[in-house]
């Protein structure tokens, strides 16, 4: 039979424009239809084969070795760095530009006060400053750990004291207004401090701002898909919670295989209802559409 050659084309109405673009052509081996449902013979239809192997297509033109920040970057240029990219009700909305400035400024903070590779805590809602802390980190190298407040006071700790975490980045008004006060004090008895994003904000200078606004392109230190880029916990339903840590690459992966099951494009807005220490929440609804 006829061999396929998978291709995937983005409406014209919803490709990304600009100057100048680059153009990558992705290549698989090509297949009989016949090959392609003798590798899963319970396929419900042939359509069902031929659609797997386009989803292979598209994973496999993206260059998974490149890491979250670069991929996020590279995102930036397709659509242009002014396309608003994250938005919540209190800070508004920001660019992707404004999003790698605030996220380099932040980066610089947290190279100041840990370790290279080290893990930091992260207990932020579902809003702007989350996803700051989280290029942030990955641009200074270090690993974003996904505290799940809502886990319990023992759980926290016993989080903290797994994943060796010295730091943890928090906001006072967020727990505040989530009456978490049994929360940070459970991670200072598993031995972390809290880093406040209100004192963070506050010691910026406009020299640091000049400074992001000039490089925002660049990660802070050498990015390396191969390490760790984030740690998740369990939920401790079956004893101590235990610590996952996921590289940047395995992270990119996950979010990518979503990407070629699914059609989106800049034009679409996605609503995060989980929170970004669940792993939906992290991939599907927080890397992915970066």
């Amino acid at each position: 039979g006829a061999r396929s050659l998978p291709v995937s084309l983005t409406p014209a109405d919803k490709a990304p424009r600009h100057w100048f673009p680059r153009l990558a052509i992705s290549v698989l081996e090509p297949m009989t239809v016949a090959e392609l449902v003798a590798r899963n013979p319970d396929q419900a239809s042939n359509t069902n084969a031929l659609f797997d192997r386009v989803a292979e297509a598209r994973l496999f033109g993206t260059d998974l070795d490149r890491g979250l920040f670069l991929a996020m970057r590279d995102a930036a240029d397709r659509v242009g760095a002014s396309h608003t990219i994250i938005e919540d009700v209190i800070s508004g909305a920001l660019s992707y530009r404004k999003m790698f400035i605030g996220a380099r400024v932040l980066g610089r903070r947290f190279e100041a006060v840990t370790a290279p590779g080290e893990a930091v805590g992260v207990m932020l809602p579902n809003a702007n400053g989350v996803v700051l802390s989280l290029v942030g980190l990955l641009s200074a190298g270090r690993v974003a750990a996904m505290i799940n407040y809502t886990a319990g006071p023992a759980s926290v700790t016993a989080a903290i004291r797994t994943a060796v975490i010295r730091t943890v980045v928090s906001s006072r008004a967020f727990v505040e207004k989530a009456d978490l006060a049994d929360i940070v004090a459970a991670a200072e008895t598993g031995g972390a401090r809290l880093l406040w994003l209100e004192d963070l904000r506050t010691s910026v200078t406009t020299l640091d701002k000049l400074a992001a606004a000039l490089l925002w392109r660049l990660p802070l230190q050498r990015q390396d898909a191969a390490r760790p880029g984030v740690t998740l916990f369990t939920s401790g339903s079956e004893g101590t919670p235990k610590a996952v840590v996921l590289s940047q690459k395995n992270l990119l992966a996950n979010a990518m295989q979503a990407e070629a099951r699914i059609t989106i494009s800049p034009a679409d807005i996605l609503l995060n209802v989980l929170p970004v220490f669940h792993s939906f929440g992290l991939t599907g609804g927080t890397i992915l559409p970066l």
